[in-house]
């Protein structure tokens, strides 16, 4: 039987002739496991077995589960080992699923005990109510098989290799880490590193006799999950967790979610003219308004003496780091524009300030700020409000106009300053005579 979606196949109707053959069309896209209960209710034979369309059944296959069926009449489901094969039907791995026993019992309870697309079941089993759980979108037959086992009934699998099952993966190692990202150039780099180290690590590993190997996951997305805002749901991202753990234990290299809905007619144009896709690709971006030019890090900056540093100075940095993602301050020379003297040298100013868990960068600050701007391209500048108004900020806020500079003015600490300081310190010492 043949289940499919209501559209015609060449390949699936050359099979419409032949008695043996009944093609199962289903009225509207159902999904996969609706799929899978219509062939389990339409099937009428004693044993059902399932394959995927693009898998590769070995001749002796349904022989072998049928008899093993017939000798173990306790047994309900029976699967077999598979190899893994690319696009291209070329055998590049195997799986290996354990036969009975303990050490059946023990891998159940970590990943899928059957290979899926290798099973035979009694028609018992659907007589008796069972069906795939269509709730369940990548976990459809782990919830099978343990909704049987906790029933009672007996599953297995045969030690024979019975399928070669088609993985698509070897494309997506060929294409994915060569593929231009335009606009997001740095992060394709990245990630395209990323892959060929674990690639390289996982040869050397296969080098030494390690059967470990690091397993490389690309989902197109992370649905359900925090990345995307709201909150984690588990029953969303749950299965996908199920499916990363099944190749993880099958020591797999690469696990595509998602691949014929989202990856591979991408990578398909991306093959056949790389440089057409990569413009495509960006202007796609430019008119959907997901092309962002602006930079996402904003920097900030202040200057100050810094002279006798007081919680004024403290709250002025804490405030600036809030509204900024890294901070700049600028330490002036000495006190001479203010025409005041520093208690403080420079370099001491300097480390005082750097060691406030707020600031990410000190430098000597420049005559003007300004001239701080042509050097660091900050986005904010920071500044006590006693400097609004001024000659100074109005010059400011005229030559920031068009560089998108915004000047943010802070409240003025009125209670505590370093001239205060200096008059107090200066008062309660005139009279102490200190000797030499």
């Amino acid at each position: 039987m043949i289940v499919r979606k209501n559209e015609t196949k060449t390949a699936i109707n050359s099979f419409s002739s032949d008695s043996r053959v009944n093609i199962h069309r289903s009225p509207d896209r159902v999904g996969f496991i609706k799929s899978l209960n219509l062939g389990l209710e339409a099937a009428s034979g004693q044993y059902i077995a399932r394959m995927d369309g693009d898998d590769f059944s070995h001749p002796d296959r349904f022989e072998k589960e049928v008899a093993f069926l017939e000798s173990h009449p306790d047994v309900m489901v029976v699967g077999g080992q598979m190899n893994i094969m690319d696009e291209n039907g070329q055998i590049t791995s195997a799986r290996s699923y354990p036969t009975g026993g303990l050490k059946f019992f023990l891998f159940s309870c970590a990943r899928n005990p059957l290979a899926h697309p290798t099973i035979m079941m009694r028609r018992e089993v659907v007589d008796k109510g069972y069906r795939y759980d269509e709730s369940l979108r990548m976990s459809e037959d782990v919830d099978f098989w343990l909704r049987l086992m906790n029933d009672g009934y007996k599953i297995a699998n045969l030690p024979d290799t019975l399928l070669d099952y088609r993985v698509m993966g070897n494309f997506l190692e060929k294409r994915s880490a060569l593929m231009s990202t335009p606009s997001t150039a740095v992060y394709a780099a990245a990630k395209a590193g990323v892959v060929r180290f674990v690639e390289s690590v996982n040869i050397e590993l296969e080098a030494y006799g390690s059967k470990n190997r690091i397993l490389d996951v690309s989902p197109a997305s992370f649905k359900g999950s925090k990345f995307y805002g709201g909150k984690n749901d588990l029953s969303i991202t749950g299965p996908l967790a199920e499916q990363i753990l099944e190749h993880l234990f099958s020591r797999d290299t690469r696990f595509i979610p998602q691949y014929e809905e989202t990856f591979k007619a991408v990578l398909e144009r991306y093959a056949a003219d790389p440089h057409e896709y990569g413009l495509h690709s960006y202007e796609y971006k430019k008119e959907s308004g997901r092309l962002d030019n602006n930079r996402r890090v904003k920097i900030g900056y202040l200057s100050g003496t810094f002279d006798l540093f007081h919680v004024g100075h403290l709250n002025l940095l804490r405030w600036a780091k809030a509204q900024c993602d890294y901070l700049i301050v600028g330490v002036h020379g000495s006190g001479a524009w203010k025409g005041k003297e520093t208690f403080i040298p420079f370099e001491e100013r300097k480390a005082i300030v750097g060691a406030c868990k707020y600031v990410d960068k000190v430098v000597e600050s420049c005559r003007e700020d300004s001239d701080a701007w042509d050097l660091w391209h900050y986005d904010r500048l920071f500044v006590g409000s006693d400097y609004k108004g001024t000659e100074r900020f109005r010059r400011y806020e005229e030559y920031f106009a068009d560089k998108g500079v915004e000047i943010v003015y802070f409240p003025y600490t009125q209670s505590t300053s370093s001239t205060q300081i200096w008059k107090t310190v200066m008062l309660k010492t005139k009279d102490i005579k200190i000797k030499e």
